[in-house]
């Protein structure tokens, strides 16, 4: 029954690991089945950054991998998250993570601004824009609470094959 919540990547600013742990703390402690992954090679840092932030050490997964391990760890999960400000730098960006998310069957939770993700995803039905100016929390929940999260997973694979490989995109790239 537990809904684990994905964050996969590095601890630079840009990243805004920071925002993310503060968000993924409400959100585990408003629904108890929840429970969030850090996967980062970065164990350290985000141990302390979970620590000051009081983020319940029985919700919270701390591994690192190689990124061949990646997929694995992924495929585990039920949500990916992904958090970037609202920048000219962001608004161009293709963040790989967000098709990894994707191709291992997990929905996206991102925020606005994130390449053509931000309006595709929603659009397609396969990750919710959060809105950063009212209750990112509440948003999330619902977001879990009213969806199949299970007949997603196939829908996020299925978006990921027929949107964001080589070989459905030939005919544009020639």
């Amino acid at each position: 029954d537990n809904i684990l919540l994905c964050y996969s990547g590095g601890t630079d600013t840009w990243q805004r690991i920071g925002d993310l742990i503060v968000v993924l703390k409400k959100v585990c402690l408003a629904d108890r089945r929840c429970k969030a992954l850090f996967l980062t090679n970065n164990r350290d840092e985000v141990a302390g950054l979970l620590r000051e932030a009081a983020f319940p050490s029985d919700q919270a997964l701390i591994h690192g991998c190689s990124h061949k391990e990646v997929h694995r760890y992924l495929s585990a999960a039920d949500l990916g998250f992904i958090m970037r400000h609202d920048t000219t730098v962001n608004n161009v960006a293709s963040p790989v993570k967000v098709a990894e998310y994707l191709a291992c069957g997990l929905p996206v939770i991102l925020t606005r601004g994130i390449g053509d993700y931000s309006e595709m995803l929603p659009g397609a039905g396969v990750g919710v824009l959060v809105d950063e100016t009212t209750d990112m929390v509440d948003q999330i929940l619902n977001f879990i609470h009213n969806n199949n999260l299970m007949s997603l997973r196939d829908k996020a694979v299925q978006f990921a094959r027929s949107r964001l490989t080589m070989s459905a995109n030939l005919e544009h790239y020639r």
